[in-house]
């Protein structure tokens, strides 16, 4: 019996798109700064994430219920052996397992998403993005890097905060050894408190947010928060401040 699942469920795992949508987003975000110009920025990261998690999200469903009816034909040959309710909890296992799956590539699709999507803000704004390897040192890693002659910012793209809580214990000194600016932050879901931002924002760190998003407007306004809260919309004015270490 497990020689019959096991195969269905594989393949339709592998089914499911990685890059495909990924492409399509891209273009449609370098279509959209072509055609609106800087006024495209704020919404470049959400509207990528929203295109792609849709779509993605479709299509897994689709092979979902394709996976369920490939599931229940090829066991009803076992109706002999077993009954119908074991058949039920045996697709139902298999689907649960396939959605599980699943949502490891979501996650997984959702990071790449994130960092080719402030790739091209940063192709539309004319930066240069390094190559370079995961781990700066022991505790920094960086998405990409932004070098101004001896200096470099790192750009982080994560999609929530809480992936890379390690890098809140870098003191300035360590980013001053290395010729770090500053640490520029990207978020899909911004999901920082008061406190880790000021904890993050005094070794260096600085968040890009949405003008009209929740987050930035509250932030912005808060006197111990805002020195460290930036409104993407004008990254192409800041961004050159911070790599001079003007701010």
């Amino acid at each position: 019996m497990c020689r019959d699942i096991a195969p269905l469920c594989i393949a339709a795992v592998e089914k499911i798109p990685s890059k495909e949508f990924l492409r399509e987003a891209r273009k449609i975000a370098e279509d959209n700064l072509r055609g609106h110009g800087d006024a495209a920025i704020e919404t470049i990261i959400s509207n990528w994430n929203d295109f792609t998690y849709t779509s993605c999200l479709t299509k897994e469903n689709d092979i979902g219920r394709e996976l369920m009816t490939q599931l229940s034909a090829r066991l009803q040959k076992y109706t002999c052996n077993i009954n119908s309710e074991v058949i039920d909890h045996l697709i139902s296992g298999s689907l649960q397992e396939f959605e599980r799956r699943a949502s490891q590539k979501r996650k997984s699709r959702a990071g790449d998403d994130l960092q080719q999507s402030v790739e091209v803000i940063m192709n539309h704004l004319g930066v240069n993005l390094d190559p370079i390897p995961q781990h700066l040192t022991g505790i920094l890693e960086a998405d990409h890097i932004i070098k101004d002659n001896r200096y470099m910012c790192i750009v982080s793209c994560k999609r929530t905060g809480r992936e890379r809580v390690k890098q809140v214990s870098v003191e300035l000194q360590e980013l001053q050894r290395h010729r770090i600016r500053k640490i520029i932050w990207f978020f899909t879901d911004f999901d920082q408190s008061e406190s880790r931002i000021q904890d993050l924002g005094v070794r260096g760190s600085i968040f890009y947010l949405p003008d009209s998003s929740h987050d930035y407007k509250s932030f912005s306004k808060n006197q111990k928060t805002s020195p460290y809260i930036f409104p993407i919309s004008q990254i192409r004015s800041s961004l050159p401040k911070l790599l001079r270490g003007e701010i």
